[in-house]
């Protein structure tokens, strides 16, 4: 055998160990990722929240399941009377922080689902119910009132939670003066609920 003949026969050798590397290490993530076995993917779809309460602001409507904008915001309701939930994010009740948002009025000016966010109060209740029938009871801890142009990335987009991150959702609305330029207002209501023990 010449040398090039070597040669040759050594990288077809390199590239078959690597691709067996490759495909045993793609095997033991797939095994290890639970969002690939079906009864993951049937638990994660009746954990998925339908319905959300705040009784005392009057809200009880439907949940939308939203990803994000070409802008890369997050999507907001189709309609006035819905809530909107980032479905590439954490799902309510699991550990971490669900993003909820909702229109704060219509194209009219008339007070759509989230109106009167900002009157919520630390202790209220926010219930959600999911798609497999649970009610989950989460209790307001914050409110705050935030700039639109000065919001920091990690309140809408989280670190990865650890199992032993608290369950919170937030819920985030409009407030503040209306921008023509910007076409949206210049502030938003940041809602922040705890699950109840």
């Amino acid at each position: 055998m010449d040398m090039k003949s070597f040669i040759n026969a050594v990288i077809i050798i390199c590239i078959l160990v690597a691709a067996a590397v490759l495909a045993r290490a793609f095997a033991q993530a797939k095994a290890n990722n639970p969002v690939d076995s079906q009864e993951s993917i049937k638990i994660a779809a009746s954990d998925a929240p339908a319905r959300i309460l705040i009784p005392s602001i009057g809200v009880d409507a439907a949940i939308q399941h939203v990803g994000t904008t070409s802008q890369g915001n997050i999507g907001v309701p189709t309609n006035f009377k819905d809530v909107a939930w980032y479905a590439k994010g954490v799902i309510p009740g699991h550990s971490g922080q669900a993003v909820m948002d909702g229109h704060y009025d219509d194209n009219f000016g008339r007070q759509a689902v989230f109106g009167r966010l900002a009157k919520t109060r630390v202790g209220d209740e926010v219930y959600i119910k999911t798609q497999g029938g649970t009610t989950l009871r989460f209790k307001v801890t914050g409110v705050e009132m935030l700039e639109t142009d000065h919001i920091p990335a990690y309140r809408l987009f989280p670190p990865s939670p650890s199992a032993d991150t608290p369950s919170t959702v937030v819920l985030i609305t409009c407030a503040g003066r209306w921008v023509a330029l910007s076409k949206t207002y210049d502030k938003r209501v940041f809602v922040t609920a705890t699950l109840a023990k």
